[in-house]
């Protein structure tokens, strides 16, 4: 018996609130078996692969919670450090350490609006995109969403004059297949 070549695999976990959805889908020759886990719900699916945009987007379709949640924009650029270093000065309450990080890398920026991109949040998503390259070195990409009163917002990474940044910026639920589409091509070549 011989087994079916993997093209892709992909990861995806959504929490939000106390609920969390974990799938697995697998992409070979054309065909996608997904394998989806919600509390102690199991659900495998196969279906083709021009279905699969669907399918995610279904996976990242969530009612937002109850209750008040603060906005960000619906985009904003701010450099990694502030980013990564606000969000643990803001768990830990070290107003100190988040004006310092305001004052080293917030230039132009509303640091209420930097605040809410760490109180705000009332879910998240990440997805694992892996594939093996032309050159048989498995490859892997991210995409990493977080959820606001008003929806969704996706954290890309890009530079900028030599300098680490990322955009917060809102998207929709079909916005995953696309990404998980441009992985694919980033993974496999």
């Amino acid at each position: 018996m011989t087994t079916r070549p993997t093209e892709l695999l992909v990861d995806i976990d959504v929490a939000v609130g106390v609920g969390r959805v974990h799938a697995r889908h697998r992409l070979a020759r054309g065909r996608v078996t997904a394998l989806t886990t919600r509390g102690s719900d199991l659900e495998l699916r196969r279906y083709d692969q021009d279905r699969w945009q669907l399918e995610l987007a279904r996976l990242v379709t969530v009612r937002t919670p109850e209750g008040e949640g603060e906005t960000p924009p619906t985009t904003i650029d701010l450099p990694f450090e502030l980013l990564a270093g606000a969000g643990a000065a803001v768990r830990l309450a070290r107003d100190d350490v988040f004006a310092e990080l305001m004052g080293r890398y917030g230039a132009g920026l509303d640091p209420g609006d930097v605040r809410r991109l760490h109180t705000g949040s009332l879910g998240r998503m990440r997805t694992v995109v892996s594939g093996v390259a032309s050159s048989g070195v498995r490859r892997v990409g991210w995409v990493s969403w977080s959820l606001f009163a008003d929806g969704w917002r996706a954290l890309t990474p890009y530079t900028s004059g030599g300098a680490a940044m990322v955009r917060v910026h809102a998207v929709q639920p079909p916005w995953l297949g696309v990404e998980v589409a441009r992985l694919r091509t980033t993974v496999r070549s």
